[in-house]
């Protein structure tokens, strides 16, 4: 008896790509902060995360 699954319902599934897409909005972040070409404001804006976050993320780089 086959199994039916439905992928759009699926919270596994759901939240793998939600992981996925803050994964990637965390290394767009990174990536411009290295650039050093914008602002804080501008990379938050870009990223679509908060200018918090952003600020969140430099201190973790300058500590490196």
């Amino acid at each position: 008896m086959p199994v039916k699954f439905d992928i759009a319902t699926d919270e596994l599934y759901l939240e793998g790509i939600e992981k996925g897409i803050e994964q990637q909005r965390h290394e767009s972040v990174v990536n411009l902060l290295k650039l050093g070409k914008l602002t804080v404001e501008e990379i938050a804006l870009v990223a679509a995360v908060t200018i918090e976050y952003v600020k969140k993320v430099q201190r973790e780089l300058s500590k490196k």
